[in-house]
């Protein structure tokens, strides 16, 4: 009787490492996402920050008449 509680003692806490893995990697996943969110908006910024140094700072009109 006791090796079979000492077995599911084991058992329960195999599973909350398992557990306590996959919700790491979770979390880790997120984290890994959410930085290259950041980083992929930053780069945008900085190409359009780019793009509009590249155009003449006004737009010369002649007059209509």
């Amino acid at each position: 009787m006791a090796d079979r509680a000492k077995r599911r003692r084991k058992r329960i806490a195999y599973l909350g490492g398992a557990l306590a893995l996959l919700l790491a990697l979770v979390l880790t996943g997120l984290l890994a996402m959410q930085a290259w969110r950041l980083a992929d908006n930053r780069a945008m910024g900085q190409a359009w920050a780019w793009l509009q140094s590249q155009a003449p700072a006004t737009v010369e009109t002649s007059p209509p008449w």
